[in-house]
């Protein structure tokens, strides 16, 4: 059986920004099955980091006692097929390779485990250059990404004027995912709508949210049974 291989290594990161687009499709399962609908999944426009993207999505089980750091990203590296990199950053925060981490979580997605795992640290994930880096907060808030949102159907369902329910639908996720960090609010998040698409420019952690957010506003607008 062939064997994933990446080495765990600490890089600095750039801070800036990174600009993509294109399709990705892939069951989410608490959505499609709760409401029938076509899950709205942030594209990051580039096949290997879409595939990152659904790991995050996966399901994921922890359940370490005093581990070693690097222990567990090479567990997370070989079950999820996906590079996962140790940026410096996270080291100042007192995150490294061999910081020893006690955590059992069962039931959640891997995006959730690694944000509960992290947060002690003050530290958080991204998805940039088709790798999974693990960094401080303050790195990844300046670190946005750019991934686009089909949300045709979503604007379609909810009927009535096309550019006021775009409008309602960004000043809601404006209003409820991180207020502070869009640039409105003088931060460096930002959102454009061409053709039924959002291309939304924010971190990795808030575009987890976004995501969860389309599809929960998605929920409340099923389509007709003639459509």
């Amino acid at each position: 059986m062939q064997t994933c291989q990446f080495l765990l290594i600490t890089v600095a990161i750039g801070t800036g920004a990174l600009l993509n687009g294109q399709t990705y499709a892939q069951n989410d399962a608490e959505s499609a099955q709760a409401n029938a609908l076509k899950p709205i999944i942030g594209d990051a426009g580039n096949e290997r980091e879409n595939k990152i993207i659904a790991a995050l999505n996966s399901p994921a089980e922890l359940d370490h006692f005093e581990t070693r750091m690097e222990d567990i990203v090479h567990e997370m590296m070989s079950e999820y097929r996906i590079p996962i990199v140790m940026d410096e950053s996270a080291a100042d925060n007192n995150l490294d390779a061999e910081s020893l981490i006690t955590i059992t979580l069962q039931g959640v997605k891997l995006r959730s485990a690694l944000r509960i795992m992290l947060q002690p640290f003050l530290c958080t994930y991204m998805v940039k250059n088709e790798v999974l880096y693990i960094v401080s907060e303050e790195v990844a808030a300046a670190s946005p990404v750019i991934r686009h949102y089909d949300c045709r159907d979503l604007i379609q369902n909810m009927k009535g004027d096309v550019e006021m329910n775009f409008e309602k639908l960004v000043n809601g996720m404006k209003t409820v995912i991180d207020p502070e960090s869009w640039r409105d609010n003088g931060g460096t998040g930002d959102v454009a709508e061409v053709g039924g698409l959002l291309f939304i420019r924010q971190t990795t952690p808030s575009h987890d949210r976004i995501e969860h957010y389309l599809n929960t506003v998605s929920s409340k607008f099923p389509p007709d049974d003639g459509d």
